[in-house]
Order: structure tokens, then C-alpha cells, then sequence
């Protein structure tokens, strides 16, 4: 696998007892259990309410306080921001 000019990456470590995903940006990388996923199968039903649906985070004061929180928060928004949204932001 090539990385050229990637700083970000999302990484899915599975193992027979843990789920853990990855989150990383530049120097920075955080590790979450995952406690449930959605298979792409499931994503496919007729029935799911979700398949269409956006979605969002919202960060409350507590992230800008906490040293880890506000490193979490900085991560999660370079992974998942576009470079136009983080101007945006800026």
C-alpha cells in the first residue's frame, strides 16, 4: 500500500476477541474499542433508516478544557474534515 501525501488514515485492527479502530493524523494516533459496527450488508436492507442519513459531531466545552479531549477532537476533525470544510472552520 502506497501512502503518498496521506496525513490521515482510518485503520480497522480485528481480532477474534477485540474490535479496535484507529485514528489517525500526522504524529498523532488514537486507539477505540469498537463496541458494535454495521456490516455492509446491513447497510443494504430496504429497511435501513440510517443509509441516507448524514451525520454529526458535536464537541461540548469539555473538549477545548481536557488536554486528551482536545487532542481527540483535533484528530477526529483532520480525518473526517475536508481541506475546504477545515478552512471553513479556521
Amino acid at each position: 500500500m502506497y501512502l503518498n501525501d496521506c496525513n490521515t488514515a482510518i485503520f480497522f485492527e480485528i481480532t477474534k476477541k477485540t474490535n479496535y479502530i484507529w485514528f489517525i493524523s500526522g504524529k498523532k494516533a488514537i486507539k477505540c474499542n469498537l463496541e458494535s459496527f454495521t456490516t455492509i450488508f446491513e447497510l443494504a436492507t430496504l429497511f435501513n433508516g440510517h443509509k441516507e442519513a448524514g451525520y454529526e459531531i458535536y464537541f461540548g466545552k469539555d473538549f477545548d478544557e481536557c488536554s486528551f479531549l482536545k487532542d481527540l477532537k483535533n484528530v477526529l476533525e483532520d480525518v473526517f474534515l475536508s481541506k475546504k470544510e477545515l478552512s471553513l472552520t479556521d
